[in-house]
């Protein structure tokens, strides 16, 4: 009996025991979800603090960024008036620290951002010169989500080049044009289509006119020696487009962009898709990943006719109602950069009559044309082109091999064959703005050692540029309305060309030292964009007496930190 009621005493003692103990565990267990979950709840508060603060560096840059728009498209607005602005903007408006910058609130929290006006710092360019139009400005951002705090920091450059938004770009084309690149073309540096973008693991040549496809690799693209990643820019309602090898349409069809849509000839990607950076990236050759970007594109905004027929009629240095190059003495290659020089045919016209007399006439302007041939019993010549050119019609260069440092407008057609084009030093460049066509082919043809050209060509046309039998590295920049570019990779002889699965075995000698013995299957058309060619632009145009400013460059983070 006695053992019964102790066994019992027991029972009920380790049932309180093992309560107790259920109890503290529960309570522990309780409180360590409580401290999980306040602690998760901190650890989110943060985030978002850090996350609207980075919306804050953006929301103030986009805010400078359309200030400065809006005052460019009120009128003519030269550089003291744009330095003025800017200046304003940026160091006496509500932006600013001392007067206590701008909140921002949002569905999470509130931020606070505005511009450390004591540490905005000046630009200056590769040539230690100050940039008047350009400024580091250092932006604070706090981020606060109940009562967590984040503070991110960041210097944005701002301002513009006043320079033309195309020069921006190793490759691009305007008035939404499409952009082609046929084959395996190498381009180092960022891309913006104002249209299409048409890729093809084929490249392109004529035999008479016939179009002949090649078997070769798609376009390659690496970053420019200035950038982290490269680019690819497009408007949002645009696409890249695949052509498929074995059904294509008609060339004609092909480059006239009509059958784009046609899914039996190629495959499609969007842009604005999910994960497009990393798809579009692997339609591209053994490239690094891509940042893919979208966003309302600039209007082309630059004039070349009334260029040539404002100088016609202000007066230029010199005068030709034609010019034709073929000696390497000629007086052209002496001009200095800011020599302004016109090429216009003149004819006079009746504007007034007495009866059956002419009273009354006017002067006007008539097609005329440069023409530089080096052809001789010896080989090409190489000849000097130095100053800036207004040519009120058609450029051939020929059988040449020239050496420039000359900014040349053309209101008319461009052809350069059977040439090479070198800068007189090594920061000089030929710079082209047209009107009409460009066509640059045949050029070192079959040579496994490429023509170096150096400069930009810009046209409101149709542009092609062949790599196919032509070997050419191109240092600088391209922007047409509809750009052709078509190479194949490796070496070319009589119109025979390496398979394309041996086009594909690619040895990058510049980050593997290990393997210089193996030949390289380089590209015949590789476009390097050279960021000298900004400067070079703006000593052309630092003479100019007055400069409107037309174009912005987008902000620039150069620094960010938490």
């Amino acid at each position: 009996m006695n053992m019964t009621k102790c066994e019992k005493g027991y029972s009920l003692l380790l049932s309180l025991t093992v309560l107790i103990i259920f109890s503290i565990l529960g309570l522990s267990l309780i409180t360590l979800t409580s401290n999980s979950i306040l602690k998760n709840e901190i650890r989110e508060d943060r985030t978002q603090a850090m996350d609207i603060s980075d919306k804050g560096i953006e929301f103030m840059s986009s805010a400078i960024q359309k200030e400065l728009e809006d005052y460019i498209q009120t009128g003519t607005v030269g550089r003291a008036d744009f330095q003025n602005k800017l200046t304003q903007i940026i160091q006496n408006s509500k932006y600013s620290c001392v007067r206590g910058g701008v909140e921002i609130p949002s569905e999470t929290g509130q931020t606070k951002v505005c511009i450390d006006t004591s540490k905005i710092e000046n630009v200056y360019n590769e040539k230690n010169e100050l940039q008047e139009l350009k400024k580091i400005i250092p932006i604070i951002s706090t981020g606060i989500v109940d009562g967590k705090e984040n503070v991110a920091t960041a210097k944005v450059m701002v301002g513009t080049d006043a320079i033309p938004d195309q020069l921006r770009y190793a490759i691009s084309t305007n008035n939404g044009g499409n952009l082609y690149l046929h084959g395996g073309v190498e381009v180092q540096g960022d891309i913006k289509s104002d249209g299409n973008i048409i890729l093809s693991k084929q490249a392109t040549w004529f035999s008479g006119t016939t179009a002949k496809w090649e078997d070769s690799v798609s376009t390659r693209i690496r970053q420019a020696t200035s950038s982290v990643t490269p680019k690819v820019i497009l408007n949002e309602q645009n696409n890249i487009y695949i052509l498929k090898t074995t059904n294509k349409p008609s060339y004609d069809d092909h480059i006239a962009g009509t059958k784009l849509n046609n899914t039996a000839n190629y495959s499609r990607f969007s842009p604005t898709a999910t994960n497009a950076s990393t798809t579009i990236s692997g339609e591209f050759f053994n490239s690094p990943q891509l940042n893919v970007v979208t966003k309302d594109l600039s209007d082309d905004k630059v004039e070349i006719s009334s260029e040539i027929l404002e100088k016609a009629n202000t007066g230029t240095n010199k005068k030709y109602t034609s010019l034709s190059i073929t000696t390497a003495n000629h007086e052209t290659s002496k001009f200095a950069k800011n020599y302004e020089t016109l090429i216009a045919g003149e004819t006079e016209k009746c504007v007034s009559y007495f009866l059956i007399w002419c009273t009354k006439y006017e002067k006007t302007l008539s097609k005329s044309s440069l023409t530089i041939n080096g052809a001789s019993i010896y080989g090409n010549r190489s000849i000097a082109l130095s100053g800036t050119y207004y040519v009120y019609g058609d450029i051939s260069i020929t059988n040449t091999n020239l050496r420039t440092n000359a900014l040349i407008y053309v209101d008319g057609n461009v052809t350069i064959r059977e040439s090479t084009l070198n800068g007189i030093t090594d920061n000089s460049t030929l710079i082209i703005f047209a009107t009409g066509e460009i066509n640059i082919s045949n050029i070192s043809v079959d040579s496994d050692t490429p023509s170096v050209i150096k400069g930009f060509f810009y046209t409101k046309s149709n542009m092609i540029m062949y790599g196919v039998g032509s070997h050419i590295q191109l240092q600088g920049g391209i922007s047409a309305n509809r750009l052709i570019l078509t190479a194949v990779r490796g070496s070319s002889k009589n119109n025979t060309f390496e398979s394309g699965t041996a086009q594909a075995l690619l040895y990058d000698h510049d980050r593997n030292a290990n393997t210089p013995s193996i030949p390289q299957k380089n590209s015949r058309l590789t476009v390097i964009y050279d960021q000298n060619l900004i400067s070079e632009y703006t000593d052309f145009k630092r003479d100019k007496e007055e400069e409107f400013i037309t174009e912005i460059n987008d902000p620039e983070i150069i620094d960010r930190s938490h």
